[in-house]
């Protein structure tokens, strides 16, 4: 592999790792605008859990919850106790 396919190969790495980090904070924001929305402010428990998934899928995943569900539904889904 030349020192160009090497340069091209890390950014390709990194272009694709700052797309994946750009869709989940979007999705974050999403789901804490439409929480706001319904319910006023995120609890802090509820935000940091946001805060510290990464997974775009279980995010996503979110999405109808935040969106339909009452506020405990949400809160124990995110930081994965039962209601």
């Amino acid at each position: 592999m030349s020192y160009a396919d090497e340069i091209q190969a890390i950014y390709d790495r990194w272009d694709r790792d700052v797309r994946q980090r750009s869709r989940e904070q979007a999705l974050r924001a999403a789901l804490v605008a439409s929480y706001e929305t319904r319910f006023g402010a995120v609890p802090d428990a509820v935000r940091a859990a946001l805060e510290a998934t990464e997974d775009e899928h279980t995010l996503f995943g979110w999405v109808p919850l935040f969106t339909a569900a009452p506020a405990r539904d949400i809160g124990a889904a995110v930081l994965g106790t039962s209601t």
